[in-house]
């Protein structure tokens, strides 16, 4: 188990440092974040990718909750993204249209999802933190 719950948060920091660096990105290089986001789900690699990183942070937030303030609202969210990525995976035409479409509504607003993405990770990092400290 120990080994299990490292993993998890382990994936779940590299979830927060992307997170950052896709802040970073967008704010600083708003065209290359947008041409970045572009690409998700174009290829049915980058759609595999995806459905197996958002999969794999998924299960570690349910493996991970007990350990996070408010556990059950973490298992809803790492069963929300495990389901999601499966369904990525199998409507994979109907998940390529939905990130175009999504991508092209929120072009205009890269900067500012930007900043979105860097508050999410520097709360993310603080509720980790505190789940760290739980666990050992």
């Amino acid at each position: 188990m120990a080994v299990l719950l490292t993993s998890a948060f382990v994936i779940l920091w590299l979830a927060i440092v992307y997170l950052a660096l896709l802040g970073i990105a967008a704010i600083v290089r708003p065209a290359a974040a947008r041409h970045f986001l572009e690409g998700f789900a174009q290829t049915p690699r980058a759609n595999l990718v995806e459905a197996m990183v958002r999969f794999a942070i998924g299960v570690s937030f349910a493996v991970a909750a007990p350990f996070l303030p408010f556990p059950p609202g973490f298992r809803v969210i790492g069963a929300f993204l495990a389901l999601t990525a499966l369904l990525m995976l199998v409507l994979p035409r109907q998940h390529r249209r939905l990130a175009a479409h999504s991508v092209a509504m929120v072009a205009p607003y890269v900067r500012l999802i930007g900043a979105a993405s860097l508050l999410l990770a520097g709360l993310l990092a603080t509720i980790l933190w505190v789940g760290v400290e739980t666990a050992t």
